[in-house]
């Protein structure tokens, strides 16, 4: 059962949906189910990644004047001269790419929705959670994170995909190579670090995501199916 389940009531705009969780969690799978269930249901829905594109597509240059994203700068540089985008925070100051990517996180989202604007459901492949973990590991001021991140609105549901990093460690070797920050004790970090900043969320929904990705998304289905309802009876009013 999930731990810790509030949600919002959707407000006017396409109901948001926010998945975080470490590498390896299945963030991207059930992003993908509740976009098909969405989907079946007669609803539209936009799935939104902040993936960086060095992790998605070749690299040819440092500078990518098909990218608008800063933070690309990194990423590529550390793709082309280490074979690894996830090495950008070892050869750049990590607090200074977690600052860009902060403020990043708030431009893609209001693209996102402008995007998005006329979806039922807008699904964030990772959102403004996960982005906080890593710039405050990487040292980053929680009070600079605020004022940044007080710019993007709760999502309506966030569901936080919790499991032993020894676990997810085991399903990224499995699906090809891992990157220089995929290790035992990055990722056990990093859930240490999400658990402690959701417990004074109570807003996020704790998932526990050992399970088979098909019992994981019948765990939150019906979640989503609370907030379509809600939806429904507000358009009816």
């Amino acid at each position: 059962m999930p731990k810790s389940s509030a949600m919002a009531t959707p407000a006017r705009g396409p109901i948001r949906i926010a998945v975080s969780g470490i590498d390896g969690s299945g963030k991207t799978e059930l992003c993908q189910r509740i976009a098909e269930y969405v989907r079946v249901a007669g609803r539209n829905a936009h799935i939104v990644g902040n993936l960086p594109r060095a992790y998605r597509q070749p690299v040819t240059a440092v500078v990518d004047l098909a990218d608008p994203r800063l933070s690309s700068f990194f990423f590529n540089y550390a793709k082309l001269h280490h074979d690894d985008a996830g090495r950008a925070r070892s050869a750049f100051t990590p607090r200074f790419v977690d600052y860009v990517m902060a403020l990043e996180e708030v431009r893609i989202h209001h693209e996102a929705m402008a995007i998005a604007a006329e979806s039922d459901v807008v699904v964030h492949d990772r959102h403004e959670l996960d982005r906080r973990v890593h710039a405050l590991r990487a040292g980053c001021n929680p009070d600079d994170l605020n004022l940044v991140f007080d710019q993007i609105p709760a999502p309506d549901l966030s569901v936080l995909l919790d499991l032993p990093a020894r676990t997810a460690l085991e399903r990224i070797t499995r699906r090809g190579t891992r990157g220089y920050d995929e290790n035992e004790a990055d990722l056990t970090t990093n859930r240490c670090v999400y658990l402690d900043l959701v417990r004074d969320r109570p807003q996020v929904t704790v998932v526990d995501a050992r399970p088979a990705a098909a019992v994981v998304f019948n765990t939150v289905a019906p979640l989503v199916t609370t907030l379509l309802t809600l939806r429904h009876l507000e358009q009816v009013r």
